[in-house]
């Protein structure tokens, strides 16, 4: 893809380490020359923010980025440090099921709760592990809309992000 690119995306640039940044550069150095480089950043909002500030949260993610994408969070965890929670809630003790396996196997998550719901049966593992929590209001960054999939009894805040150009050409326009 690289090769044949017009414009290379660099995203997530404020998070990212330099020499990583500059590796990717000398790479595309290489392999395409002539290509525009744009770097990035995703900026993370919260719908109803006010609902965090001061409240124990559970987060959960996008399953597949924190599972097999081997992050150990995502914007759900980014979002709940912008808006001072009293306490991320550790989804461990409540887990019951393929959720608890799921978490057993994924040993690198850090507090967070990857959104499982394949099934009937996952999603009613998924359900009981978030409402067992003691949570007050749960972070919802995975694309599904969980309140209304799981029909929860917390109030959800769901997790939002947008590209914002850094630098580069305006891709937006």
């Amino acid at each position: 893809n690289l090769r044949s690119a017009d414009i290379l995306v660099i995203n997530k640039v404020s998070g990212a380490d330099k020499d990583d940044i500059a590796r990717i550069l000398q790479l595309k150095a290489m392999l395409n020359p002539s290509a525009q480089v744009v770097q990035s950043d995703l900026a993370v909002t919260v719908d109803g923010p006010e609902l965090l500030q001061g409240k124990r949260v559970l987060v959960v993610e996008d399953g597949p980025s924190v599972t097999h994408g081997g992050m150990p969070y995502g914007a759900g965890w980014v979002a709940a440090q912008q808006y001072a929670p009293a306490e991320i809630v550790d989804p461990a003790p409540s887990a019951i099921g393929s959720i608890r396996e799921t978490l057993d196997t994924f040993s690198h998550l850090y507090r967070v709760l990857p959104a499982m719901g394949y099934s009937e049966t996952q999603r009613a593992e998924l359900k009981a592990t978030i409402e067992g929590s003691g949570a007050e209001v749960v972070i919802n960054a995975s694309p599904a809309d969980i309140a209304v999939l799981l029909e929860l009894s917390l109030p959800v805040a769901r997790v939002r992000y947008r590209f914002e150009p850094v630098s580069g050409p305006d891709i937006l326009a």
